[in-house]
């Protein structure tokens, strides 16, 4: 084995044998530390991109909550008022006025009947919303899984 190396390095002196070995460990090292440093800072962003999403998904989710709870607050209000409205004319009223009144207040419901299937027709939007970027969040998490499993292999 030895005089096949030395065939190998015939002609060429120790010193620039050491010198060819360091320059590739040392080219390497710094090309893998270069690739490292790029590959952390992509990580880094994708991470950051996550948790924005994942925090915009959290706010969302606030957001509908209040507005649930505000719309069924101005519900209940509404209806409160209009039921308070509607026994003082009963008391007060003839037969006449407490139809018109009764007319009156069936048509306010159905208004409101309308505005609140409006209403949940922009909570299943937003849900839908919630759960197409819950998929994206998903989607994303395989690829980063998928890229680090990649790359430790």
């Amino acid at each position: 084995m030895p005089a096949k190396i030395e065939r190998i390095f015939a002609g060429v002196s120790m010193n620039e044998v050491i010198g060819a070995i360091f320059s590739a460990v040392l080219g390497g090292t710094v090309t893998g530390g270069i690739l490292l440093v790029f590959l952390n800072n992509y990580l880094n962003n994708r991470d950051r991109e996550r948790h924005d999403l994942a925090n915009r998904i959290l706010a969302l989710n606030k957001d509908i909550e209040t507005l649930e709870k505000e719309r069924i607050e101005k519900l209940e209000t509404r209806f409160n008022s209009e039921s308070a409205r509607f026994e003082s004319h009963i008391k007060n009223d003839l037969s006449q006025r407490i139809l018109a009144v009764l007319d009156s207040v069936s048509g306010r419901l159905e208004k409101m009947e309308n505005k609140s299937d409006r209403f949940l027709e922009e909570i299943a939007m937003l849900r839908k919303t919630d759960e197409a970027q819950r998929a994206r969040l998903s989607e994303l998490s395989a690829d980063l899984k998928a890229h680090i499993n990649r790359n430790a292999a």
